[in-house]
């Protein structure tokens, strides 16, 4: 019997777009009550108005935020899961106790999507562990101390 599909801890997919994506088509995907991912694959394949396909492990792979597929590929799995969780895409994806309605599903997915998409992680700024080491290592741990960057110089 298969492992049922789960949404990743933050430990394996971390907060960031990639995430955000994967929470979107996984947020449908419980809606439709998990359907198993050969019938999604097949509604995809046998619907003639979308333009993309997606297969079973394609769509594993995307509900797992392993990857992030081209916007044909995307919508039509967007698509057939809001077929299957008989959700309006156009309908206000978060409702608040204020009544205030926000993005549409679409509109939530199609931003998550873009975001993910346009996501490099190697932008994230570095962050260096700064350590103090006195200015005379032969000196007493009391002696004035100066920052230590264990990054090189160049």
């Amino acid at each position: 019997m298969p492992t049922p599909l789960r949404m990743p801890s933050e430990r394996v997919l971390p907060p960031g777009p990639p995430r955000r994506f994967a929470e979107e088509l996984f947020h449908l995907f419980r809606l439709a009550r998990r359907p198993p991912l050969w019938e999604i694959s097949y509604r995809i394949q046998h619907n003639n108005d979308l333009d993309g396909t997606a297969s079973r492990e394609t769509l594993r792979r995307m509900l797992t935020g392993k990857t992030v597929p081209s916007w044909k590929t995307a919508f039509a799995a967007f698509t057939t899961l809001c077929d299957l969780a008989e959700v309006d895409p156009s309908s206000a994806r978060y409702v608040d106790n204020n009544r205030y309605e926000s993005d549409s599903y679409l509109e939530a997915f199609e931003s998550a999507w873009n975001d993910a998409h346009d996501y490099d992680p190697l932008d994230r700024p570095r962050v260096s562990r700064v350590e103090t080491v006195p200015d005379n290592p032969w000196g007493s741990a009391s002696s004035t101390s100066k920052p230590s960057y264990d990054e090189p110089p160049f």
